[in-house]
């Protein structure tokens, strides 16, 4: 999810100058990227006590991939305006809800995880325009963002339906642990 909404976001004002926007209205996206990631945590913190992590990330998801799919129609600032915003959706629920995985699937080595997750996320928030100016490069915006909505339904399946397996073996886990052993299978 690094290389698609940090990678990516990168690439909207680019996309606004490839359309003729000063640098100073391209530059505005990233604060729209930014405020919208704040508003859209309140989002996420109303949803936390009602829907489990695995449709967190879901969500999460989906908002990067819609976003980088209406970043794709073109370099309108409207267009780019709704794009950053709902990107900064799914940055603020995936980045919340892998965080939240990272932290807790393996108690004893918290840090580690915690640590290999960032490293991965910055990673590929890097990696992903180096390997994309190509396209840019040649104003092929709309392969680039196509691309990462890609990406990012691959990788939004990968993480919930890991995220449901994984909370669907603790909540056995738990119930076996509620039953004595002769009622056990």
């Amino acid at each position: 999810m690094g290389a698609v909404v940090l990678g990516c976001v990168t690439f909207l004002p680019a996309l606004l100058q490839h359309h003729g926007a000063s640098a100073s209205v391209a530059g505005l996206i990233s604060a729209v990227f930014g405020i919208a990631g704040l508003g859209w945590s309140l989002v996420y913190s109303m949803l936390t006590p009602y829907v489990p992590r695995w449709g967190l990330t879901g969500i999460g998801g989906v908002l990067a991939t819609a976003a980088l799919l209406v970043a794709a129609t073109g370099g309108r600032l409207s267009t780019v305006v709704v794009a950053a915003a709902l990107l900064g959706g799914g940055w603020m629920f995936t980045n919340s809800s892998l965080a939240s995985r990272a932290a807790t699937v393996l108690p004893q080595v918290r840090g580690t995880m915690v640590s290999l997750y960032v490293t991965g996320m910055f990673v590929g928030g890097g990696v992903a325009p180096a390997l994309a100016t190509g396209p840019a490069d040649r104003g092929e915006y709309s392969v680039l963002f196509l691309t990462g909505a890609c990406v990012a339904v691959l990788v939004t399946l990968l993480a919930s339906l890991s995220d449901l397996r994984l909370s669907a073996r603790s909540e056995a886990g738990r119930a076996r642990q509620h039953h004595p052993v002769s009622e056990r299978r």
